[in-house]
């Protein structure tokens, strides 16, 4: 028996990470869902995650609009309108929206349960304070990830 999940547009759960805003559209544990599926909108010049690596879960970006920067260990990656960067458990990165519009992104996660550690940084940042570093370590090792650099 299948249970199918259709959120229309604008639909889904929201949150947000500092100044950027997130739409849930799939979740880690509804029905069938091995994944989380996140849509971001994120304005120039928002706060940037650490350099970190997940160990055991990837990511995946598709460009809705805009364009994003992602420094990876040892190279710079821009992914513009259209364009699509998976990375695998492993890989040092951060991201960040370095243009002068707003960008649009969907972000998948495998297993959808690492969505939880985006989860857990927009709460440290709805705090009113951008988070210290020992509080983002400790987040990020609660979800099997390292800060590194």
């Amino acid at each position: 028996m299948t249970t199918e999940l259709l959120r229309e547009p604008g639909q889904g759960r929201t949150f947000t990470v500092g100044t950027s805003r997130v739409v849930v559209k799939v979740q880690d544990g509804e029905p069938a869902a091995a994944f989380s599926l996140i849509e971001w909108s994120i304005p120039p010049g928002a706060p940037a995650p650490p350099r970190h690596i997940h160990h055991e879960g990837s990511e995946t970006f598709f460009v809705l609009e805009g364009e994003l920067t992602f420094p990876l260990a040892e190279s710079r990656v821009v992914v513009v309108a259209g364009g699509c960067l998976h990375l695998p458990p492993g890989t040092p990165h951060t991201l960040a929206n370095e243009g002068a519009v707003m960008a649009r992104a969907l972000e998948m996660f495998v297993p959808g349960s690492l969505m939880g550690l985006v989860e857990d940084v927009g709460a440290l940042f709805a705090s009113g304070m951008p988070p210290d570093r020992a509080r983002l370590l400790e987040v990020f090792t609660r979800h099997a990830s390292e800060l590194v650099g």
